[in-house]
């Protein structure tokens, strides 16, 4: 058995697919129904974000954070999906991504947020002198990604990505997206991974 699936849109249809394959079609339609609800939640916030008000963002990888994907790569998907600006615009190169950019061009985009993968990274942006010139840093607005029990984000990308959209939405748009994600978390685990958390479990898992 062989399924494509490349973007985040692709996950209702591969879904329903192993739902029918395994007979387990009424699990399938949950969990479609929550991707598609999310989707269209996603749509509906951003739908009342004029364009020059979209928040900039700044996506670091690796453990310099000075990796980065394209604006049109998937592995950025949720960037654009969350209604905000990927600073970092290229022609992809490779599937792959992790382009490599400089500080000082970080320094030039000066975004609004910043996303980071990892920890060591995370760290080195918000101690490190230089990182301080650009407004996420200043504005405290650099955020860890989630990676329980996969990244919800990216690498490897997933169906965890419907939750992440959400989280994203909740980073860029406080105040416009009220959701109250230990909450949202908690039920998206029950429903995807059949887990049940407790609170404190659900924050160190948004910790990173």
């Amino acid at each position: 058995i062989i399924m494509e699936i490349n973007r985040i849109d692709d996950y209702a249809k591969g879904l329903a697919f192993l739902g029918k394959l395994l007979h387990r079609e009424e699990r399938a339609k949950q969990l479609v129904d929550y991707g598609e609800k999310a989707l269209k939640e996603a749509a509906t916030v951003t739908g009342a974000i004029p364009r020059q008000k979209a928040v900039s963002v700044y996506y670091a990888e690796g453990t310099d954070g000075l990796s980065t994907e394209c604006d049109a790569s998937r592995h950025a998907e949720l960037i654009n999906l969350a209604g905000a600006r990927n600073v970092f615009h290229c022609s992809i190169k490779t599937d792959y991504g992790m382009e490599r950019v400089s500080l000082e061009k970080v320094i030039l985009y000066n975004p609004d947020v910043i996303f980071v993968q990892e920890r060591e990274a995370y760290n080195r942006i918000r101690q490190e002198q230089r990182w301080r010139q650009i407004k996420a840093v200043k504005e405290g607005r650099v955020f860890i990604i989630p990676k329980g029990p996969f990244n919800w984000f990216d690498r490897p990308p997933s169906y965890m990505r419907y939750l992440g959209v959400k989280w994203v939405l909740s980073r860029l748009y406080p105040a416009l997206y009220r959701i109250d994600m230990i909450k949202e978390t908690r039920a998206f685990y029950r429903l995807f991974l059949e887990l049940e958390l407790n609170d404190a479990q659900v924050r160190e898992i948004m910790a990173g």
